[in-house]
C-alpha cells in the first residue's frame, strides 16, 4: 500500500490536481474533477483537492451556474457528504460557503456533519431558498423544520413531508418529531393533512388518542 501510495502520490500531487482545475467553464469538467478525488479516495484525499474542487464550481460562469442550478446543487451535497469530517474541516465548509450565493451557500453547510454550523444558518433561510429542491429536502432530512414551525416557511415544508409520496410511517415520525419538539398541534395537524383513505384516518386517529 505505501508503494501504490507513493506512486499515486507521484501522479496526483496539488500541483497537478491545480492544473486540472484550471480553466473551467462547464459543468461536466466539474463533474469529471470530483471523480478523480472518489478515484484516489482509496489512497489519499487532501483538503487542498476539495478546495480547489469546490473554489473551481463556484467559479463557473453565472449563465452556467443559473442554468445548472439543480445540477450543481447535488454535486455541491455529493462533494460534502462524501468528504466531510474526514477530509474537509468546519472552517473549511464555512469558507467553501462564502464563495457562493443563496441556496448554494445553505446546501454546502447543510450537506456538512458539522451541526453547530448547520444551527447558525437556519434563521437566514427563505421561502425563496426553498425553490431549490436540494435545500429543501436537507431541511427536511437534517430535521431542521422542527426550527422553523413558527415561520412563513413551514407550510411549504409541511406540504412536502405530506406530499402522496411520502408514506404513512414517515409522516407519524415526523408528527411524532414535532410533538416531542413541543409542537404537539402542528404534529397533530400534519397527520390531518397527510390523512386520505379510511384506514390511515384509523391509524393517524390511534396516533391522536395516544398523545393525548
Amino acid at each position: 500500500k505505501q508503494w501504490y501510495q507513493r506512486r499515486v502520490r507521484g501522479v496526483l500531487d496539488d500541483a497537478f490536481y491545480s492544473a486540472l482545475c484550471q480553466p473551467v467553464k462547464d459543468l461536466v469538467r466539474c463533474r469529471v474533477l470530483f471523480e478523480v478525488i472518489k478515484l484516489w479516495s482509496v489512497v489519499e484525499v487532501r483538503e487542498l483537492w476539495v478546495t480547489q474542487l469546490v473554489l473551481t464550481v463556484s467559479r463557473l460562469p453565472d449563465e452556467v451556474k443559473s442554468l445548472h442550478e439543480t445540477d450543481i446543487s447535488k454535486l455541491l451535497l455529493d462533494i460534502v457528504q462524501s468528504q466531510t469530517p474526514q477530509n474537509v474541516s468546519e472552517d473549511a465548509i464555512l469558507s467553501y460557503s462564502k464563495e457562493f450565493s443563496t441556496p448554494l451557500s445553505h446546501i454546502l453547510i447543510l450537506s456538512s456533519s458539522y451541526d453547530d454550523i448547520i444551527f447558525d444558518i437556519i434563521p437566514d433561510i427563505t421561502l425563496k431558498d426553498l425553490e431549490n429542491k436540494t435545500l429543501l429536502d436537507l431541511v427536511i432530512d437534517k430535521e431542521v423544520y422542527l426550527q422553523l414551525v413558527n415561520t412563513e416557511l413551514y407550510p411549504l415544508i409541511a406540504r412536502d413531508l405530506t406530499k402522496e409520496s411520502r408514506t404513512l410511517d414517515f409522516v407519524k415520525e415526523a408528527a411524532s418529531k414535532l410533538k416531542d419538539a413541543g409542537n404537539v398541534l402542528e404534529g397533530l395537524s400534519l397527520l390531518a393533512q397527510y390523512t386520505k383513505s379510511s384506514y390511515s384516518t384509523f391509524l393517524s386517529y390511534k396516533s391522536f388518542m395516544s398523545w393525548r
